[in-house]
């Protein structure tokens, strides 16, 4: 049973879900990569397959960030197509 500390003290926070669109979580974020410090008021959910919030909260902006530039995600996966397909020739011209 939690004591009426405890509970004035877990009520102070929100808890949500982390959004990279957010000027509030984007702040929750500067604070904790910039000072080291947790925003006085925002919790972010720890979502699978991450294994912490921050390292969450880094891919999350790190995908808003790279989904501005339209066509990048399938100009990326050609040029993977590309250099599997060419390693996968190397690897059969070596074995021969």
């Amino acid at each position: 049973m939690a004591t009426p500390t405890l509970n004035t003290f877990a009520k102070q926070f929100v808890y949500e879900k982390f959004d990279a669109h957010n000027e509030e979580h984007l702040q929750a974020y500067l604070c904790l990569s910039l000072h080291g410090r947790q925003h006085p008021t925002l919790r972010f959910y720890l979502e699978e397959p991450y294994q912490s919030v921050p390292s969450l909260m880094n891919a999350r902006i790190a995908e808003a960030y790279t989904a501005q530039y339209k066509g990048l995600a399938s100009a990326t996966a050609k040029l993977i197509d590309y250099f599997k397909a060419k390693s996968i020739q190397t690897v059969a011209v070596e074995t021969i």
